[in-house]
């Protein structure tokens, strides 16, 4: 029991002293902050799904938008 206690404590220590740094993953592609210049009036977007058209349909608290790519 004592040597299980041991190695118990002998495994926090090295993970406490160990520092392990996390980071979420980067994008890789270039991406593009639309406003109410682009004709999206919200900042709140709840959803977004692609129709097999290619249109992306974004699901805001302003309702319902189509976005074409352009």
């Amino acid at each position: 029991m004592q040597s299980l206690q041991s190695t118990i404590l002998f495994l926090f220590w090295c993970t406490s002293i160990i520092r392990l740094d996390l980071w979420a993953q980067t994008p890789v592609f270039n991406y593009r902050n639309f406003s109410s210049a682009d004709g999206l009036d919200t900042k709140t977007i709840y959803n977004f799904d692609q129709d097999k058209e290619g249109f992306v349909w974004l699901a805001t608290d302003r309702g319902i938008y189509r976005f074409d790519g352009y």
